[in-house]
């Protein structure tokens, strides 16, 4: 807690709860909700490609047969629980959860983990506003991304990757014009 800057140690005078420990919690709360904001879900998906663009390319390089397995075991769970909206979302978060814990690079990993609460929010809207969700085409380009990360080719991994996230875009972007979300 004293590294992240919620608790301060004083040698002799104790452990103490920093001054500043409320906007420890504030900050990551404003820009959540700043980035569930409608105007802003272009720059959230802009970021997240971005930055899954990064991670897909080092899983593909790095990724260990146990990360492998990490990212089937969650592909599976997407395929066991599409007629199950909550437990879709769930996997598929995990899912890219997986490429980024694959991609063995803590930064990317931190950073995907923060978007996780704006990301569920606009799948959750998105899936809500389409009523009965077809997860079969997500299921088929996370199995492109998949097989890419599989045989280790990078740039097969970054367009499989970039044509999922492309898709969600378009989706998004419609139910925002159409006021649907």
């Amino acid at each position: 807690l004293s590294l992240i800057g919620l608790l301060g140690v004083s040698p002799g005078r104790g452990t103490h709860v920093s001054v500043a420990s409320g906007e420890f919690l504030a900050k990551p709360l404003r820009w959540g909700m700043l980035m569930m904001q409608r105007d802003r879900i272009h720059e959230l998906i802009e970021a997240r490609i971005a930055l899954e663009q990064a991670i897909v390319t080092m899983a593909a390089e790095r990724a260990t047969e146990e990360d492998l397995q990490e990212i089937r075991r969650y592909h599976r769970h997407l395929k066991a629980a599409k007629n199950s909206r909550k437990r879709a979302i769930q996997a598929d978060f995990s899912f890219h959860i997986a490429l980024a814990k694959a991609s063995h690079n803590n930064v990317l990993s931190k950073l995907l983990a923060e978007l996780r609460q704006p990301v569920r929010h606009w799948m959750e809207k998105k899936a809500s506003a389409l009523g009965e969700y077809d997860y079969d085409v997500v299921i088929k380009q996370h199995e492109a991304i998949l097989q890419a990360i599989e045989s280790h080719d990078a740039k097969r991994a970054q367009a499989a990757l970039s044509k999922h996230l492309e898709s969600v875009k378009e989706q998004l972007t419609a139910l925002l014009t159409e006021k649907k979300i």
